[in-house]
Parts: structure tokens; sequence; C-alpha cells
């Protein structure tokens, strides 16, 4: 089960960590994901308070979540 588990979130990292920033702003703020899936999952970092998208540090998130995270 673990290993069927872990193979599904490999198939899905890239999609995931690619996905549309402001998309992800809006799902935190219906509350249909939580901090720890919008920057682990998503590489999306957010006002926590406001949900507001901050824009600078989700790229250079990103870039970094690519590189050693997605790549691999």
């Amino acid at each position: 089960m673990q290993a069927v588990c872990r193979a599904n979130i490999r198939a899905g990292w890239a999609d995931w960590a690619r996905m549309d920033p402001e998309k992800v702003a809006k799902m935190y703020q219906e509350g249909a994901t939580d901090e720890m899936d919008a920057v682990r999952r998503y590489a999306v970092i957010l006002d926590w308070g406001t949900g507001e998208l901050m824009p600078k540090s989700t790229a250079q998130f990103r870039e970094s979540f690519e590189k050693r995270s997605v790549a691999h």
C-alpha cells in the first residue's frame, strides 16, 4: 500500500508543483487546502493570515523546490 501511495505522489509531484499559484491561493482561501499542502505539495508561499499569494517568495521557493524535489 505504501508503495502505491509513494508512486502516486511521485506521479503528481511535477503537476502539483507547477499548478498556477493563484489557483492554489484561491484553494487556500476557500479552505480546500492548508498551509502544509500549499508549501509541500504545490510549492506556493502565501500570507497565511489573508491567503494572499506572495509571488516573489513563491518563484524563489519553486526554483529551489524544482531542483531538489521535482527533479528526483
